[in-house]
């Protein structure tokens, strides 16, 4: 038997949609997040805090079960059905359990530790995204003097383009591992924006995004200096941030009838921290200087220009004492660096009736047995180191000259009288910085029988000498920048020294006014001066004759040595 339909009913069916496709995927979703939360959330905090988790987890289980049954009872298609009104029902269904466990919990945990909703805290959460997006669009930010966190300006705000002129500024130095930043007005009244990498000076591109004026504002708002006060010289220490590198950049900022000039030392305190065996000391100056240390008496002199790691080398003297076993201190005009166990006494010109020499006296008085004083500040200091006497407490005393010589006369020059200056000398220590060639790129080479007469060296002794390369062969035999030193062809700086021992043969000449014949004495007890050192280290490969025509032609020409006295005129 065959059965047939009317032809007019079939053709009259439409198709009906019993499930959609959008609808089970935002289901699902929802599902997930809920199992998310009750299993990885809730569930830790029930442990935690010491819930009846099991209670609560089945508590959540039939509430999703409850939830369920009545999205699926609600009609999803045809007449009467609304899929958007069923997937909230649905929702608030859900969240009823969780809900009610944070309202039971936060009854019984402390208050800190309640889970709360409130518009303040929305609010504060949306300013801290958008603080942080702000930090995350630029490349540094910073810690204030005081070690807070300084907010970064949001791009929507006039002050970030301040904030970014203030990273033009800093951050091709950091990458450059420049030792100091200057922004100064030039002499057009147009600001000059220079790094100094391994004692050289380099000029870059000034800050395009704010004026300079805004920018060392921006810098004294950040150390926590007066921004009112153009004039005066004043200095903290900030923390720069670039990823998770953190640099400490020294502050400085003082004006000029030009205007306002800022400085910026990186890494303050590393820069003056060098360990003796990292000096860069020959091993007969090594030697020299252990038994100057082991005396432990009369006057040091040490000389060095601006810049030229004279304040390294009195920090390495003195910490070559143990200030433990004795009495350690120091006079500074600016603490660069703490040094363990010594009493470090900073001189403060704004106490009235108080000279730096009086305070130096009153040290004196304490009986140290080792004193590091930085500066030769005026001649009356001088005067009241000679004091101190052959029996007396080691000095080291910090001047500035190019060369211990020229050190020795400013120094008998402040003390008036020779005879006086030299009755407490058991030492003279001067020092020069030069660059290191980058071992990655330093080029080798056979020097000419020309070239070596000039050095007063011979050509069986030195068969090779190293120049500054730059350049590195990588693929295809091409030259290319050296990674490693960027292209300078040096990397880092040694000092150069003289270490020189005197005895009371060296004190008499001193006495007589006589240095040409204290220089030729200290020559013939083949004593190393810093023409000396440099060339051994020419030879060694650590530097480059260029490097060493370039420092010792910069130092002022030595005065002639003078008399008894023209000294004492």
């Amino acid at each position: 038997m065959t059965f047939t339909s009317p032809p007019g009913i079939l053709a009259d069916m439409e198709p009906v949609v019993l499930v959609g496709f959008v609808q089970p995927i935002l289901m699902l979703i929802l599902t997930l997040v809920w199992a998310w939360f009750v299993s990885d959330k809730l569930d830790k905090d029930a442990t935690y805090f010491h819930m009846p988790r099991r209670q609560w987890n089945l508590a959540h289980i039939i509430a999703a079960c409850v939830a369920l049954v009545i999205y699926l009872y609600i009609p999803q298609v045809g007449p009467g059905s609304s899929f958007w009104l069923n997937l909230p029902i649905y929702a608030i269904l859900l969240a009823a359990s969780p809900l009610a466990y944070i309202v039971v919990r936060n009854k019984k945990v402390p208050e800190d530790q309640r889970i709360t909703v409130s518009m303040d805290k929305i609010r504060g959460t949306l300013e801290q995204r958008r603080k942080s997006k702000a930090i995350r669009n630029a490349a540094l930010s910073f810690k204030m003097a005081d070690g807070t966190q300084y907010q970064t300006p949001p791009r929507d705000d006039p002050a970030y383009t301040v904030h970014l002129g203030a990273e033009e500024v800093l951050l091709e130095p950091l990458s450059s591992r420049a030792s100091t930043v200057v922004l100064a007005p030039g002499r057009d009244g147009q600001y000059v924006l220079q790094m100094v990498v391994d004692g050289v000076p380099r000029k870059l591109q000034p800050p395009q995004s704010a004026p300079p004026a805004d920018i060392i504002t921006y810098f004294k708002q950040l150390a926590n200096l007066d921004i009112t006060d153009k004039r005066r010289k004043q200095k903290a220490i900030i923390t720069a941030i670039e990823g998770t590198s953190q640099k400490k950049i020294k502050v400085v900022t003082d004006g000029s009838a030009k205007g306002m000039r800022l400085s910026l030392t990186i890494d303050p305190v590393k820069q003056v921290n060098i360990k003796v065996e990292d000096l860069g000391l020959l091993p007969p100056q090594r030697k020299a200087w252990d038994e100057l240390v082991e005396n432990g008496r009369g006057v040091v002199l040490v000389s060095a220009g601006p810049k030229q790691g004279r304040t390294t080398t009195l920090y390495a003297l003195i910490s070559s004492h143990d200030a433990y076993l004795t009495n350690v201190q120091t006079l500074e005009l600016e603490l660069e660096r703490p040094i363990e166990g010594v009493r470090q006494n900073v001189f403060d010109p704004t106490v009235e009736d108080t000279d730096f020499w009086t305070t130096l006296r009153a040290i004196m008085r304490r009986d140290p047995d080792v004193v590091g004083v930085s500066e030769m500040v005026d001649p009356e200091t001088a005067k009241q180191v000679a004091l101190a006497g052959l029996d007396g407490p080691r000095i080291y005393f910090g001047i500035r000259a190019d060369n211990s010589l020229q050190g020795l006369q400013k120094y008998i020059k402040n003390v008036g009288d020779p005879g006086k200056a030299a009755e407490s000398l058991t030492g003279l220590v001067g020092v020069k910085l030069l660059r290191r060639l980058c071992e990655t790129c330093r080029v080798p080479y056979q020097p000419t029988e020309e070239a070596l007469k000039k050095l007063n060296l011979s050509s069986s002794r030195v068969k090779q000498l190293y120049r500054a390369g730059g350049k590195v062969i990588l693929k295809g035999n091409n030259p290319e920048t050296c990674p490693e030193c960027g292209g300078s062809g040096y990397f880092g700086q040694t000092g150069v020294y003289e270490i020189l021992i005197l005895g009371d043969n060296e004190r008499d000449l001193i006495a007589s006014g006589d240095l040409q014949a204290l220089r030729t004495e200290l020559r013939k007890k083949r004593m190393l001066f810093i023409p000396d050192a440099a060339l051994m280290k020419v030879i060694e490969g650590e530097t480059s004759i260029e490097e060493v025509n370039r420092v010792l032609r910069a130092q002022k020409k030595p005065a002639r040595p003078k008399t008894t006295s023209s000294v004492k005129s």
